[in-house]
């Protein structure tokens, strides 16, 4: 049995890839365009894995599961995603550079500003489940039960 082979590959190597596919999957011609710098090798090595994915390219589905998790990861590539952008730009486009920076500022912001939301909502809903943990340890169901209706109430009418 022969030993088992790693070559090694970075992640950027795993995110350029990954733009490939998604270029393909936004246009069916992006291999066949004229433009398209690959060598014949690659075009068939990109088109024979989108023919066996079902065609489509696509990036596996971020949203499965715990949807704070899900959009906290959304946005991480986003982010990964804006970057790979940005070390692309030859030092020639300098009208898209320039809208690039103007462009990931305003992103950055938003983007920053969402996860924060979304961690905040992590830790509240890590919160409740703690204190709904407490309750049901420490609690009977009638006393849960008045104490709902007291929160209820606060939420309701300010009192």
């Amino acid at each position: 049995m022969s030993p088992t082979y790693f070559p090694n590959i970075s992640e950027d190597q795993i995110l350029l890839i990954n733009r490939v596919f998604r270029s393909i999957s936004e246009n069916k011609d992006y291999l066949s365009d004229p433009k398209c710098p690959y060598p014949d090798t690659v075009k068939d090595f990109f088109s024979k894995q989108v023919r066996l994915s079902g065609g489509g390219g696509e990036a596996p589905d971020l949203f499965e599961g715990d949807e704070i998790v899900a959009i906290e990861k959304q946005i991480q590539k986003l982010l990964n995603d804006l970057e790979e952008y940005g070390r692309n730009l030859n030092a020639d486009d300098t009208s898209e550079k320039l809208q690039y920076f103007k462009t990931k500022n305003s992103l950055l912001e938003k983007l920053l500003t969402n996860l924060e939301r979304a961690t905040n909502l992590k830790q509240i809903n890590e919160f409740r489940s703690i204190v709904i943990q407490f309750m049901d340890e420490v609690l009977t169901k009638d006393q849960i039960t008045t104490f709902m209706q007291r929160i209820d109430g606060v939420l309701t009418n300010g009192k």
